[in-house]
């Protein structure tokens, strides 16, 4: 479950998932159905999106400190 959340699934989603693995130790295998997948699918593409976003304002930070000309001391 750690790695679920590491991962940056919600806690709402985790509850779903957890129950879908079958197994122990290295036979450890998730099951999904489609609709499950589905969900799965979209959180990964707002993870994407977080993603992106989050690299824009990386990047942005990181131009503005390029460009900044440092502060006289008072």
């Amino acid at each position: 479950m750690r790695d679920l959340l590491a991962a940056g699934l919600s806690t709402r989603v985790i509850r779903v998932v957890v129950p879908c693995f079958d197994g122990s130790g290295p036979a450890l295998r998730p099951q999904v159905d489609k609709e499950l997948a589905d969900n799965l699918a979209r959180e990964v593409d707002q993870m994407g999106a977080r993603i992106d976003a989050l690299t824009r304002n990386r990047d942005a930070v990181r131009s503005f400190l390029r460009t900044a000309t440092p502060a006289a001391p008072d």
